[in-house]
Protein backbone atom coordinates (compact mmCIF):
# COMPACT_ATOMS: atom_id res chain seq x y z
CA UNK A 1 0.00 0.00 0.00
CA UNK A 2 1.34 3.43 -0.96
CA UNK A 3 0.64 6.36 1.35
CA UNK A 4 0.63 10.10 0.64
CA UNK A 5 -0.23 9.78 -3.04
CA UNK A 6 -1.66 12.85 -4.76
CA UNK A 7 -5.46 12.61 -4.99
CA UNK A 8 -5.29 13.18 -8.77
CA UNK A 9 -3.12 10.07 -9.15
CA UNK A 10 -5.60 8.10 -7.05
CA UNK A 11 -8.55 9.26 -9.18
CA UNK A 12 -6.64 8.36 -12.38
CA UNK A 13 -5.86 4.92 -11.01
CA UNK A 14 -9.49 4.25 -10.01
CA UNK A 15 -10.93 5.52 -13.30
CA UNK A 16 -8.54 3.29 -15.22
CA UNK A 17 -9.17 0.27 -12.97
CA UNK A 18 -12.96 0.45 -13.21
CA UNK A 19 -13.10 1.40 -16.91
CA UNK A 20 -12.77 -2.28 -17.79
CA UNK A 21 -16.16 -3.12 -16.24
CA UNK A 22 -18.05 0.19 -16.13
CA UNK A 23 -18.62 3.07 -18.52
CA UNK A 24 -16.71 6.27 -17.76
CA UNK A 25 -18.72 8.40 -15.32
CA UNK A 26 -19.90 11.82 -16.49
CA UNK A 27 -19.09 13.23 -13.04
CA UNK A 28 -16.65 11.91 -10.46
CA UNK A 29 -17.13 12.77 -6.78
CA UNK A 30 -14.82 12.51 -3.80
CA UNK A 31 -16.14 12.25 -0.24
CA UNK A 32 -13.48 12.59 2.46
CA UNK A 33 -13.87 10.39 5.53
CA UNK A 34 -13.21 13.15 8.10
CA UNK A 35 -16.87 14.24 8.05
CA UNK A 36 -18.80 11.25 9.45
CA UNK A 37 -21.93 13.27 10.25
CA UNK A 38 -22.33 14.61 6.72
CA UNK A 39 -25.89 14.25 5.43
CA UNK A 40 -26.04 12.10 2.27
CA UNK A 41 -28.24 14.66 0.49
CA UNK A 42 -25.17 16.83 -0.03
CA UNK A 43 -23.59 14.38 -2.45
CA UNK A 44 -26.65 14.65 -4.72
CA UNK A 45 -26.59 18.45 -4.45
CA UNK A 46 -22.88 18.53 -5.24
CA UNK A 47 -23.46 16.70 -8.50
CA UNK A 48 -26.63 18.61 -9.42
CA UNK A 49 -25.05 22.08 -9.18
CA UNK A 50 -22.45 21.21 -11.82
CA UNK A 51 -25.13 20.91 -14.49
CA UNK A 52 -27.36 23.59 -12.99
CA UNK A 53 -24.61 26.23 -13.29
CA UNK A 54 -22.78 24.66 -16.25
CA UNK A 55 -19.66 24.35 -14.11
CA UNK A 56 -16.60 22.11 -14.39
CA UNK A 57 -16.50 21.25 -10.71
CA UNK A 58 -18.14 21.84 -7.35
CA UNK A 59 -17.19 21.77 -3.69
CA UNK A 60 -18.83 21.88 -0.28
CA UNK A 61 -18.34 25.06 1.75
CA UNK A 62 -19.54 27.05 4.73
CA UNK A 63 -19.79 30.84 4.96
CA UNK A 64 -17.52 32.66 7.38
CA UNK A 65 -19.42 35.66 8.68
CA UNK A 66 -16.98 37.02 11.26
CA UNK A 67 -14.42 39.68 10.54
CA UNK A 68 -11.23 38.18 9.14
CA UNK A 69 -7.64 39.31 9.57
CA UNK A 70 -4.26 38.47 8.09
CA UNK A 71 -0.81 38.89 9.57
CA UNK A 72 1.27 41.47 7.74
CA UNK A 73 4.55 41.33 9.63
CA UNK A 74 3.91 44.07 12.17
CA UNK A 75 0.48 42.90 13.28
CA UNK A 76 -2.97 41.97 12.10
CA UNK A 77 -4.67 43.79 9.24
CA UNK A 78 -8.39 43.56 8.52
CA UNK A 79 -9.60 42.10 5.25
CA UNK A 80 -11.37 44.61 3.03
CA UNK A 81 -14.59 42.58 3.43
CA UNK A 82 -14.90 43.45 7.14
CA UNK A 83 -18.13 45.44 7.44
CA UNK A 84 -21.11 45.44 9.73
CA UNK A 85 -23.43 44.80 6.79
CA UNK A 86 -22.18 42.39 4.15
CA UNK A 87 -23.24 41.82 0.59
CA UNK A 88 -23.34 38.21 -0.61
CA UNK A 89 -20.58 38.88 -3.13
CA UNK A 90 -18.33 39.93 -0.23
CA UNK A 91 -18.85 36.69 1.71
CA UNK A 92 -15.87 34.50 2.46
CA UNK A 93 -16.29 30.76 1.99
CA UNK A 94 -14.34 27.95 3.58
CA UNK A 95 -13.88 24.54 2.00
CA UNK A 96 -15.46 22.04 4.40
CA UNK A 97 -17.57 18.93 4.40
CA UNK A 98 -15.01 17.02 2.39
CA UNK A 99 -16.98 16.92 -0.86
CA UNK A 100 -15.59 17.66 -4.32
CA UNK A 101 -17.01 16.72 -7.71
CA UNK A 102 -15.86 17.35 -11.25
CA UNK A 103 -16.65 16.46 -14.83
CA UNK A 104 -14.56 13.41 -15.56
CA UNK A 105 -13.63 14.57 -19.09
CA UNK A 106 -12.38 17.88 -17.70
CA UNK A 107 -10.20 16.03 -15.18
CA UNK A 108 -8.78 13.63 -17.79
CA UNK A 109 -7.97 16.55 -20.14
CA UNK A 110 -6.44 18.88 -17.54
CA UNK A 111 -5.33 16.62 -14.70
CA UNK A 112 -7.01 19.06 -12.29
CA UNK A 113 -9.84 18.38 -9.86
CA UNK A 114 -11.03 22.00 -10.01
CA UNK A 115 -11.87 23.43 -13.41
CA UNK A 116 -12.07 27.03 -14.53
CA UNK A 117 -15.69 27.35 -13.39
CA UNK A 118 -16.27 26.10 -9.84
CA UNK A 119 -19.62 26.15 -8.06
CA UNK A 120 -20.48 25.23 -4.48
CA UNK A 121 -23.04 23.91 -2.04
CA UNK A 122 -23.49 25.20 1.50
CA UNK A 123 -23.16 22.63 4.28
CA UNK A 124 -25.09 22.71 7.54
CA UNK A 125 -23.17 23.02 10.80
CA UNK A 126 -23.44 19.37 11.84
CA UNK A 127 -22.47 18.02 8.40
CA UNK A 128 -19.47 20.32 8.29
CA UNK A 129 -18.13 19.05 11.63
CA UNK A 130 -14.65 17.72 10.82
CA UNK A 131 -13.19 14.96 12.98
CA UNK A 132 -9.46 15.57 13.13
CA UNK A 133 -8.67 15.39 16.85
CA UNK A 134 -9.75 13.58 19.99
CA UNK A 135 -11.91 16.56 21.03
CA UNK A 136 -13.66 16.75 17.64
CA UNK A 137 -14.26 12.97 17.82
CA UNK A 138 -15.92 13.40 21.23
CA UNK A 139 -18.09 16.20 19.82
CA UNK A 140 -19.04 14.04 16.82
CA UNK A 141 -20.01 11.18 19.17
CA UNK A 142 -22.27 13.52 21.15
CA UNK A 143 -23.85 14.93 17.99
CA UNK A 144 -24.38 11.43 16.60
CA UNK A 145 -26.06 10.26 19.80
CA UNK A 146 -28.30 13.35 19.87
CA UNK A 147 -29.30 12.93 16.20
CA UNK A 148 -29.81 9.19 16.62
CA UNK A 149 -32.23 9.81 19.48
CA UNK A 150 -34.23 12.23 17.30
CA UNK A 151 -34.55 9.79 14.40
CA UNK A 152 -34.51 6.36 15.98
CA UNK A 153 -36.30 6.70 19.33
CA UNK A 154 -39.66 5.03 19.49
Amino acid sequence: MVQNVDIGETVNYLLKKFSKNLPQPYITAIANYEYPLRDAKYLDKLIDVIDLFNADSSMSVTIRTGNLYKHEGSGLAAFSTNHQLKLERESVYEDCGGLHAFKTDMFLDSGKLMGSKVTHILMDEISSNKVDSFVSLEIADLLFEKNSEMYFDE
